[in-house]
């Protein structure tokens, strides 16, 4: 009896990015709570400035990425500048960052 053949798998599938971590500087853009869970903040900002922590660094200064925050951001406003770290979550060219540890910039 004749084996069936295996499936062969994706040769391109999706590959997640390395652990990464940065501090960036950033300016909001947009900021709103998801109507699904309340801890999450959605956001779009604009790098600013980055201080690599460890990993790759997916982040580049004047790129406005978007993001998520499980931290309050109820406090900031868009236009504000803040210090967060930042975690690049997802594939090489389609991820969101993880902000975590916001501070607002007061002197910028």
């Amino acid at each position: 009896m004749p084996v069936p053949p295996r499936p062969v798998p994706p040769r391109f599938g999706s590959v997640s990015v390395a652990p990464n971590e940065s501090q960036l500087e950033i300016r909001l853009l947009e900021c709103s709570q998801t109507p699904d869970d309340e801890r999450k903040w959605l956001v779009k900002f604009e790098v600013l400035s980055i201080n690599p922590v460890f990993g790759p660094q997916f982040a580049s200064v004047g790129k406005v990425a978007e993001g998520f925050c499980f931290e309050s951001l109820k406090n900031f406003h868009v236009g504000e500048c803040l210090n967060v770290c930042a975690e690049y979550i997802g594939g090489a060219h389609n991820g969101v960052f993880q902000l975590s540890q916001p501070k607002l910039i007061t002197n910028r």
